[in-house]
């Protein structure tokens, strides 16, 4: 049995900005991977969204993900994911954002299957706390679901991924 050649993501271990650092790939969408980061001189862990080159050098595209960012920048909730920066590099865009660190309620729902009612009513009402202030500031998140909710440790709520929000 021949070994299949693992790919190593070129951004890995990569600083961007002279501020972060990208260490660990957490996820991938359609356009963009998501990476837990480290501030350099803090120690901080964040959540880096890096949009690549090709998509980066596409305007509509780059529109949106700049849009994100300023949708982001308006929202200062506990249940939001906050965002930190905006930065631009070697053709590539990233949004800096707290890192919540917790499991999806989609993983949550995989791993055990089935949710107590009581759970998902809590977990709801925190949702809807955020998608409510979202609503206050005219932000429709236009995309909520089990992958964008993440549940801590706490068991407090956050909502993330307002990339499509209008």
């Amino acid at each position: 049995m021949a070994n299949t050649p693992t790919l190593v993501d070129p951004l890995l271990g990569r600083e961007i900005g002279g501020t972060y650092k990208l260490v660990e790939v957490l996820g991938q969408g359609g356009m963009a991977v998501v990476y837990r980061g480290r501030h350099l001189l803090t120690d901080q862990t964040v959540a880096i969204k890096a949009l690549p080159p090709d998509l980066a050098s596409q305007g509509p595209v780059k529109q949106r993900f700049i849009e994100e960012a300023r949708t982001l920048g308006r929202l200062e909730h506990a249940n939001i994911v906050a965002l930190h920066n905006l930065l631009e590099e070697d053709g590539h865009l990233y949004l800096v954002m707290q890192y919540a660190e917790g499991e999806t309620f989609d993983e949550i729902i995989d791993r055990e299957g089935r949710v107590t009612p009581a759970d998902v009513v809590a977990i709801g009402c925190e949702t809807l706390k955020a998608l409510q202030y979202a609503h206050d500031k005219d932000v429709v998140h236009r995309d909520i679901k089990p992958s964008n909710i993440i549940i801590r440790g706490d068991s407090s709520v956050k909502v993330m991924d307002f990339g499509i929000a209008k």
